[in-house]
């Protein structure tokens, strides 16, 4: 885990008055999802901070879609498949 400041998470605005947070990662978030995960085995997943931006069946395909609502910032794509996972 890292603490953010406000230019590193997507979901605050640059100048806005936060406190330290301590955040978990994307991979820790979809950790806490499994019925999200479950929903969605044999399909790529792109999340942004604590939320699941876009699913679909490439990872071009999602990360466009990621990409397209949240520019600047670098989502985390992952897919599930029935016998294992792969994590990028």
């Amino acid at each position: 885990m890292k603490i953010l400041d406000d230019n590193e998470y997507a979901g605050f605005k640059p100048g806005a008055a936060l406190n330290p947070v301590v955040a978990m990662s994307e991979y820790e978030y979809l950790m806490t999802v499994p019925d999200a995960i479950t929903k969605n085995i044999e399909k790529w997943m792109a999340v942004v901070g604590n939320k699941i931006v876009a699913v679909g069946d490439s990872p071009k395909e999602v990360l466009a879609k990621a990409r397209a609502l949240h520019p600047g910032v670098e989502p985390f794509i992952a897919r599930f498949p029935k016998e294992k996972a792969m994590l990028l």
